[in-house]
């Protein structure tokens, strides 16, 4: 016989375990994206482009 699975069971110390320690990571780590987000402090200096391929580094090298 199929054992019948109570939907409104109380939960074990496990689980309730494992909920905290999942809502404390992405707690954490919504904070970290929060503070990540904001610009710093005196930063109104330009933004340097980020270098797409290796072979732009390169580029440099052959100009006069």
């Amino acid at each position: 016989m199929a054992q019948r699975v109570d939907p409104f069971a109380r939960p074990g110390s496990l689980g309730i375990l494992l909920a905290f320690c999942g809502m404390f990571a992405v707690g954490s780590l919504a904070v970290q994206l929060a503070l990540s987000s904001r610009p710093a402090a005196g930063s109104g200096q330009a933004v340097e482009p980020v270098v797409a391929h290796p072979s732009t580094l390169w580029r440099a090298l052959g100009e006069p």
